[in-house]
């Protein structure tokens, strides 16, 4: 009896003994891979931080080429007037005067860009819708909804937009009226470093507006307006600095 006791201890024993070395053997080996995959993901991290920073730090307009390959920035553009437009109808927005057969209406998915963009209120918008009509139609008559026209013939503002590419209003709506404001004055100093300049440069260079304009889809519109504006619009930092009213 003694000895049938004896030998069922011995047998708990080995198999509490076996039961523990397995543990022992497993649990390590699983947390020392788990600690190197966390490790590889907070370096991962820090590494896409340091990135972060760096760029924000040198100020440089660099997006991601997703968002200006939607917007036609591409290494064979579609430029004015070498390329040909099938339909040449400007979008509008006032569906209630627009004719079906001349013309429709473009909403802009905002979902495909930065969530800055959709907000209104720091006008990161207008430079991406400009651009997309300009890839989709060549040439963009662009108003803001307060923007009336006043003339009928617009002939020579046609003529001198196909020989500069771009014409703008002359001063930007501040509410103060027959008085022109230097871009200094209403542009926050952050802005100029990632467009690579100083503030001194702008000093005497008055305001424009771009609440209307008649731009064509030119090479030099294309690489030198359009791209480094739409660029700035897509960073949050450059169109809207911290510390902006």
């Amino acid at each position: 009896m003694r000895s049938r006791t004896c030998f069922l201890i011995i047998i708990c024993l080995v198999v509490a003994t076996i039961f523990l070395i397995f543990f022992e053997d497993q649990r390590p080996i699983g947390t020392i891979q788990s600690l190197v995959t966390e490790t590889n993901k907070q370096f991962y991290k820090i590494k896409n931080f340091k990135d972060n920073l760096e760029l924000s730090e040198q100020k440089k307009l660099i997006t991601d080429d997703k968002y200006l390959k939607i917007l036609g920035f591409v290494d064979n553009p579609r430029l004015y007037p070498h390329s040909v437009w099938r339909n040449s109808s400007l979008p509008i927005r006032l569906m209630k005067f627009c004719n079906s057969s001349k013309c429709f209406v473009i909403d802009l998915n905002y979902d495909l860009f930065p969530s800055h963009v959709a907000k209104l209120s720091i006008h990161a918008y207008r430079p991406v819708i400009i651009q997309d009509a300009l890839n989709f139609a060549g040439a963009v008559l662009y108003m803001e909804c307060n923007v009336r026209v006043s003339f009928g013939n617009i002939s020579a503002l046609v003529n001198k937009s196909l020989k500069t590419g771009i014409v703008l209003s002359e001063q930007e709506d501040v509410g103060v009226s027959n008085q022109k404001h230097a871009v200094t004055s209403l542009t926050h100093p952050k802005m100029f470093e990632y467009f690579q300049t100083v503030v001194d440069n702008f000093e005497f260079t008055p305001m424009i507006s771009v609440r209307s304009m008649l731009v064509y889809n030119t090479e030099a519109v294309h690489k030198n307006i359009m791209l480094p504006w739409v660029q700035c619009a897509l960073i949050q930092e450059c169109i809207y600095p911290i510390g902006k009213l």
